[in-house]
């Protein structure tokens, strides 16, 4: 477990890894009770299957159940360690943990491979309203993921006020327009760009443009913000450089013909 950390943090500090250490350690301890339950349920159930003879009750079967279920559990004790925490650190050690648990030991096990040879141009949009309708903000967001260093960087940002009455549809609509324009000052050079486009019931996994357009309807302002006004941004905007992990990470999760199987996380050298 820890030589899987160290592998996939190689080039963190020490901090870094004491933190992610800490991780590893609570998210260990959600799994252990939650995996012991889910194989007590799973014996328990080929054993009830056993007495009724209605289904194939082999031990091949019984193990490829388990093994489903097992996955399941970890994966959804993933996304809940990491749907209100979207540190860096928590997501790495989401990650090694799961994989940790669900792959089969052997001598010399290594994490595998960042590897995301294709440059992609991503857009994330969203926007909502007090009210529905009522005042309202937009946030958009172009993000590079791949190329030869396997990272993913945020391009452009817009956080854009409409004091006037709104509904939240329309200032997600906005959100797009406001980030198709942000795309055209991006040279593509033959890269494609995404949309990634997702309801006001599914927002888990979009918190970035949802925090940007908080922050249009909170201060009734429109800000543009370049790359290189990164590290001169206001306090609030800190979560939105936190929440890219995990949006990113969600859209390769759903776009895996984008990456090399093997991966097991693009933001390794985040910047």
């Amino acid at each position: 477990m820890w030589q899987l950390l160290d592998d996939f943090m190689c080039d963190a500090s020490d901090k870094e890894k004491d933190a992610a250490r800490g991780q590893v350690h609570t998210l260990m301890q959600w799994s252990w009770p939650v995996g012991v339950l889910t194989t007590l349920q799973g014996i328990w159930w080929r054993r009830c299957l056993y007495r009724v003879q209605l289904e194939d009750t082999s031990v091949h079967r019984a193990e490829a159940v388990l093994r489903g279920r097992l996955t399941s559990v970890y994966h959804t004790i993933r996304h809940v360690a990491t749907e209100q925490n979207a540190s860096m650190h928590r997501h790495a050690a989401a990650k090694v943990c799961v994989l940790a648990l669900t792959t089969v030991a052997c001598a010399g096990m290594s994490v595998p491979g960042q590897v995301c040879p294709i440059q992609h141009t991503l857009l994330f949009f969203d926007g909502g309203s007090r009210g529905n309708p009522g005042p309202g903000g937009a946030g958009s967001v172009i993000i590079q993921v791949g190329g030869s260093k396997a990272t993913a960087r945020i391009l452009r940002m817009a956080s854009v006020s409409y004091a006037h009455k709104t509904s939240n549809n329309v200032a997600a609509y906005h959100g797009l327009m406001n980030g198709l324009r942000l795309l055209q000052a991006v040279p593509h050079d033959g890269r494609q760009a995404y949309g990634n486009f997702m309801d006001s019931s599914s927002t888990s996994f979009n918190k970035m443009v949802d925090h940007i357009a908080s922050i249009a309807m909170a201060t009734q302002k429109s800000v543009q913000v370049e790359a290189a006004d990164m590290s001169r941004l206001p306090f609030c905007w800190t979560p939105v450089l936190e929440f890219r992990h995990g949006d990113v990470e969600h859209w390769l999760d759903n776009n895996p013909d984008m990456t090399d199987s093997g991966r097991p996380s693009l933001l390794k050298g985040v910047g």
